[in-house]
């Protein structure tokens, strides 16, 4: 997450968060960032949404039909997330560049649910 070609992990929290463990040295995880988000989390995917070289993390949002996006800026901080509505609930999600012009596109998987 902070490109220095050592693995992270992410964590998304039940609690409205997410929490990304820093691989420092050695496979240790010393530091972890705790981020806030507005709902509680369906799934997590990464990937570089803007070509800037940095992973980006989605999220899909508990019972809103929405999914954040936060960007990396680099030095272990997100801009604050852009949230995008659906019109079902987005369960997971994939990253393909759908036409080769080097930009990841989402794909949203989701359940929609009507009771009339």
């Amino acid at each position: 997450m902070n490109n220095d070609n050592k693995t992270d992990i992410i964590i998304g929290n039940y609690d409205s968060t997410f929490q990304i463990l820093f691989n420092e040295y050695n496979n240790k995880f010393y530091q972890s960032v705790v981020y806030l988000v507005k709902f509680y989390s369906t799934f997590l995917t990464i990937g570089d949404l803007n070509n800037d070289q940095r992973l980006d993390i989605i999220l899909g949002n508990l019972g809103t039909k929405q999914i954040s996006i936060h960007f990396n800026i680099g030095n272990r901080k997100f801009i604050k997330s852009i949230i995008y509505s659906t019109d079902f609930n987005p369960v997971a999600a994939k990253l393909v560049d759908i036409n080769g012009d080097g930009y990841m596109v989402i794909i949203l998987i989701g359940t929609y649910y009507s009771a009339s």
